[in-house]
């Protein structure tokens, strides 16, 4: 245990560091914190009940709980009784206050700010492998937010969800989450499909292709992709014409890679059709499958992925990994305000971009200090991408949980300072991180006044 309560000595200042950039970062949302003497609550308040949330997987009750306890442990003797610890309804009614539209820009601010972080710890490849998904969750309810909860296959019980597009790359070993979007009811996947490509170059990401699933089978997406100059490479969904291609390839009669055209009505897109063998165990006998790969990338650079495709799954599994620890680490709530669960989601994702990091910096001096050289994350300018990120399997410095405990930690140390020496800290945290939060905009209110230097605001 001693050596790994010298671990957690050389983290917690790593992580004390990366609070300060969450906290610059909830203040340029510009929620509705207000400004006087005698106001309770910082955005500190705001960053230590979304971490004990998280830290529990937990509603806001439970979280509220949790944060008093911890506030406890590290208050020493200070008096607690004059503490204003925040609570979940004041916490939700701020949220809640702002439309969706307002709240998805600020999220997209939010990203683009993790992604520069990122980048200025040499995280970024030059040209990373990208991956876009869907996630939904389910919904039961009767009431409320009709327009936001859309209809799929049937699962957990319903066909009914809140359903969100995003969308990450492999920084090096780490994945590294780039951009989101509230899917809507009755509004085309290739439209979310065309923000999140947008968002992706707003960051200056420029990825080799992106790997993405059958649910971007369509001429819409594919124009999408084709529209944004961006390569991508897919499963085939199993169409009548696919079925007969296949059928074609097993007879002897179709090569492995061939140029073929999807059709939807009078539209079409024409790409390449390969068919990649796998062999695979199942039921202790070795079998293999022929996978359809559709793609849009030139032969020549489809020839050298389809070759390392065991690493282009490696990459899929890898991203199917980063979504499930951000799903452990989301606040929960049973709020159907839409606002609300957008924000709660964007914030899983963009803890787990914090955590990551922290750990890219903790592996940093931990090579430093072994005398190892550097990590170096961005390969050779290769438009294949970067093949060497899943090289060897990782092992973390602190895992998603003792993250978020140090994170709240430190959020509790901070909640048992005043208001005004939270309002300075606050100032800080953005003055130091003024650099990442872009646009900048007016001051945010709860830093105007005679101590205050002005905050990006993104909200």
């Amino acid at each position: 245990m001693k050596g790994y309560q010298k671990k957690i000595k050389k983290v917690d200042p790593i992580v004390r560091n990366r609070f300060q950039f969450l906290v610059a970062i909830m203040a340029a949302f510009g929620f509705p914190l207000s400004a006087r003497y005698n106001a309770l609550h910082t955005p500190i308040s705001l960053c230590a009940l979304l971490i004990s949330m998280a830290f529990t997987r937990s509603c806001g009750n439970a979280g509220a709980k949790l944060l008093v306890l911890r506030v406890m442990d590290v208050a020493g003797n200070i008096d607690t009784d004059r503490l204003h610890l925040p609570t979940p309804q004041w916490m939700f009614d701020m949220i809640a206050s702002f439309s969706h539209d307002a709240m998805e820009a600020a999220c997209r601010a939010a990203f683009r700010a993790c992604t520069a972080a990122a980048r200025a710890h040499g995280m970024i490849p030059l040209h990373p492998v990208g991956m876009i998904d869907g996630h939904n969750a389910a919904y039961y309810g009767k009431k409320g937010g009709k327009d936001f909860v859309v209809k799929s296959r049937s699962k957990d019980g319903t066909t009914r969800f809140h359903a969100f597009l995003s969308s990450l790359i492999r920084a090096g070993p780490y994945p590294l989450h780039t951009a989101m979007r509230r899917m809507r009811a009755g509004v085309p996947l290739d439209e979310y499909l065309r923000d999140i490509l947008a968002q992706n170059r707003e960051a200056g990401i420029v990825c080799a292709h992106w790997l993405v699933d059958r649910l971007f089978f369509s001429v819409a997406a594919m124009y999408e992709f084709g529209r944004a100059n961006e390569y991508f490479l897919m499963y085939a969904r199993m169409t009548p014409g696919i079925k007969k291609a296949f059928d074609e390839y097993m007879n002897g009669t179709r090569e492995a890679m061939s140029e073929y055209i999807v059709r939807s009505g009078r539209r079409k897109f024409t790409g390449t059709l390969a068919f990649v063998e796998k062999t695979r165990v199942r039921n202790g006998e070795v079998e293999v499958v022929v996978l359809p790969i559709f793609s849009n990338l030139p032969w020549n650079r489809l020839r050298d992925a389809i070759r390392d495709l065991p690493t282009e799954l490696k990459k899929r599994w890898a991203q199917e990994s980063a979504f499930r620890v951000a799903k452990f680490s989301k606040p929960m709530t049973a709020s159907n305000n839409p606002s609300v669960r957008t924000f709660l989601f964007g914030m899983s994702l963009l803890f787990e971009n914090i955590w990551v990091m922290v750990d890219h910096v903790a592996e940093a001096q931990r090579r430093a200090e072994a005398g190892e050289s550097p990590r170096q994350i961005p390969p050779a300018d290769d438009r294949l991408g970067d093949k060497r990120s899943l090289a060897s399997k990782t092992m973390y410095n602190l895992t998603s949980k003792e993250f978020l405990s140090l994170l709240l930690s430190e959020a509790a140390r901070r909640l048992t300072m005043d208001k005004r020496a939270q309002d300075d800290y606050t100032a800080g945290t953005v003055a130091g991180n003024a650099r990442l939060l872009t646009p900048p905009v007016p001051a945010h209110p709860i830093l105007t006044g005679e101590y205050a230097s002005g905050i990006p605001r993104w909200g």
